[in-house]
């Protein structure tokens, strides 16, 4: 504790305020023109790194993990940047290629083939349904066949005598759903 004497400053309240609030409206314009949150770990080379495990097959989560980045921070650079989401679906496709590509090697015997037929076709099958989780076009193929029957349900005529139509009429449907294999692996 200082003891105030005679040949210290004098300050009044007004002028202890006037400081503190241009001291105040000086820290906010700081905070403001700072950024919060961590710095970015987004840098061409990650971006490069990223697609290039998206264009080999990896799902968008995995190639996160690769480099580095989780799921949501990726999403978060696609919803802002249209060109990234552009390139980040792209190589999507990309790799959905590569798994085909994959398959057709394996099917044909190729240096992806592990030499027994029946691993094979386990592996071709676990790269299908990979396939099928991650793209729309790779899933299997539901045919529905659908029958109409028309039925006429009348009540009893005396007491439906201010009816002159029937008390129920339409056609009701019934739809049975048939799962269509691809084929193509045998």
């Amino acid at each position: 504790m200082t003891i105030p004497t005679d040949d210290a400053p004098k300050h009044t309240q007004t002028q202890i305020a006037e400081r503190t609030s241009g001291l105040m409206a000086q820290i906010a314009d700081d905070v403001r023109k700072s950024k919060v949150g961590r710095k970015t770990k987004r840098t061409p080379e990650l971006i490069n790194d990223l697609l290039l495990y998206l264009r080999a097959g990896l799902s968008l989560e995995d190639a996160g993990r690769q480099v580095g980045v989780c799921n949501e921070t990726i999403h978060n650079w696609k919803r802002a940047d249209p060109d990234l989401s552009a390139d980040i679906e792209q190589a999507r496709d990309d790799g959905m290629e590569t798994l085909e590509a994959a398959i057709i090697n394996i099917m044909s015997g190729g240096s992806l083939s592990t030499g027994s037929v029946n691993r094979d076709k386990a592996l071709v099958h676990e790269l299908r349904w990979i396939m099928s989780k991650r793209n729309a076009r790779y899933r299997d193929k539901v045919e529905v066949n659908q029958t109409v029957t028309t039925y006429t349900i009348q009540a009893n005529p005396k007491s439906l005598a201010m009816f002159d139509q029937p008390l129920i009429e339409g056609d009701f449907i019934d739809v049975d759903a048939v799962m269509i294999e691809d084929q193509s692996e045998e």
